[in-house]
């Protein structure tokens, strides 16, 4: 095995390091980088040569999720409690949604992408193409601190598996 290409060090100030696992679409490889609140990007890379495609900064919040690819779209969750969806050609944002998404990665399945909500413990589907919200599952009370935890919140950890026309 060798090494067919490097990206250059895209660390800085503002990305010092990588969170999520990226996902391949065609030939472009998309995923997050940054840890401060303000300062994440998603990126578009060309999986063949390396070459950055696009770069998005048009949202809020840290990328801690891993892209979910679909519908010529990449969703990604913030830790800002928002979902968004980024265009797969271009790097533009899309829609967003507020109060959804977190550290869990989406599924998608049809016209629907079902995102895990952390901290509220709720499980939402969101329209792919819209953005949204078509229901929200309240799996528990929401975990706001450890405390809320302990005393029986609910938090989902997990992305959603989808089989058959069961999540």
């Amino acid at each position: 095995i060798s090494v067919l290409w490097k990206t250059g060090d895209i660390r800085n100030a503002d990305l010092p390091y990588f969170f999520p696992t990226p996902a391949r679409f065609e030939n472009m490889l998309v995923f997050g980088a940054g840890s401060s609140l303000e300062g994440s990007v998603i990126l578009g890379i060309d999986a063949c040569s390396g070459e950055e495609l696009w770069r998005s900064n048009e949202f809020s919040g840290r990328v801690r999720s891993a892209v979910t690819i679909g519908a010529g779209k990449a969703f990604v969750g913030s830790l800002h409690d928002t979902f968004h969806a980024i265009d797969l050609a271009t790097g533009a944002l899309v829609w967003e949604v507020p109060n959804a998404g977190g550290t869990s990665s989406a599924a998608i399945a049809g016209s629907m992408v079902y995102v895990p909500s952390d901290n509220r413990g709720t499980i939402m589907a969101i329209n792919v193409e819209t953005g949204e919200q078509q229901w929200c599952f309240q799996t528990g009370r929401a975990v706001m601190d450890l405390t809320h935890y302990l005393r029986g919140g609910s938090a989902v950890l997990s992305s959603p598996a989808i089989s058959g026309d069961l999540l």
